[in-house]
């Protein structure tokens, strides 16, 4: 009964709130739901998310649903990791929607004040990890087949999406002024040619998410999360190494991330993840660094400790 409850909110609540389209919400509540219904490890992750989903609405009942959820989560990777690496033309649906699953849920899971969002060491965060996990998966799926299959529409929409990122420009004074920061205390060359690239690809977010209202020619609704998380999942792997090692330059682009997480932080699986995330970096950033990220503190209404 318990997973009965699960399903049942997840088409009448959980679908449409991981995407804001239209279109996509009822592939969600619809099409997703019938692939899952033969694959276990796809219907195991949409309920994991539905639990956290529940945990989030219902306070008074937030550990019952956060350990029913890990638990789905831990049967869902047990049987799903697997078919990760046994790709076929049957399952790539089941595989791709896995992986957004999976992306959804290093985000929903409940995050402690103790939490290495960031990692620990030399490493990195297990969300920044998934990501780079989610885009290997991603680019190792026939993308001909899934756009010719049941969820081709929602990639229609991600491509309509891109093409919408790439069609609008505004002036981020914040971002150039970053940029020349680092430009002037960079001395190694590919360290200041990544950081210039990395800046570009969120300056891109930037575009989108401060520009909807040439949205409409695209029809593709509103600004979403997934048009700010994109800037994660195209990190370059050298940016992802210069973050591993705390370089201060590249926490304070993160910085700069946690503007576009809280223009979304009315979707549960993302809210507080904004005031999470730079109050980790503002803990590794050197007072010289910290005067760079004002601006982001200031956007996010955030209040470092005194």
């Amino acid at each position: 009964m318990a997973h009965l409850e699960l399903l049942f909110h997840f088409c009448t609540s959980t679908s449409y709130s991981l995407s804001s389209g239209e279109a996509s919400k009822l592939l969600w509540q619809t099409t997703v739901v019938q692939i899952a219904l033969k694959y276990d490890y796809l219907m195991q992750g949409l309920l994991s998310i539905t639990s956290f989903h529940l945990a989030f609405l219902k306070p008074a009942q937030r550990d019952h649903y956060i350990s029913q959820a890990l638990d789905l989560h831990h049967s869902a990777l047990a049987k799903g990791v697997p078919a990760l690496s046994n790709i076929t033309a049957e399952n790539t649906e089941a595989v791709y929607m896995f992986s957004m699953l999976t992306f959804v849920f290093s985000f929903a899971r409940p995050r402690g004040p103790d939490d290495a969002l960031l990692g620990r060491g030399s490493n990195l965060g297990e969300w920044l990890v998934m990501f780079r996990g989610l885009r290997t998966v991603v680019e190792s799926l026939d993308m001909s087949i899934l756009t010719a299959g049941p969820i081709g529409p929602m990639l229609l929409i991600g491509s309509r999406r891109t093409a919408y990122h790439h069609s609008v420009s505004i002036q981020v004074d914040h971002l150039w002024t970053l940029q020349r920061f680092i430009n002037e205390s960079t001395c190694d060359t590919d360290e200041r040619q990544t950081y210039s690239k990395t800046i570009d690809q969120l300056r891109v977010s930037y575009n989108v998410v401060y520009s909807p209202e040439s949205a409409e020619c695209y029809s593709i609704g509103p600004p979403e999360a997934t048009d700010s998380f994109v800037w994660l999942y195209r990190l370059s792997d050298h940016f992802l190494k210069l973050l591993g090692e705390k370089k201060q330059e590249s926490l304070a682009i993160l910085a700069y991330f946690c503007v576009l997480l809280k223009r979304h932080d009315a979707v549960w699986w993302v809210h507080g993840w904004s005031e999470h995330l730079i109050s980790q970096i503002h803990q590794r950033l050197d007072e010289e660094h910290r005067l760079w990220i004002n601006w982001p503190i200031r956007e996010i209404g955030w209040l470092p400790p005194s």
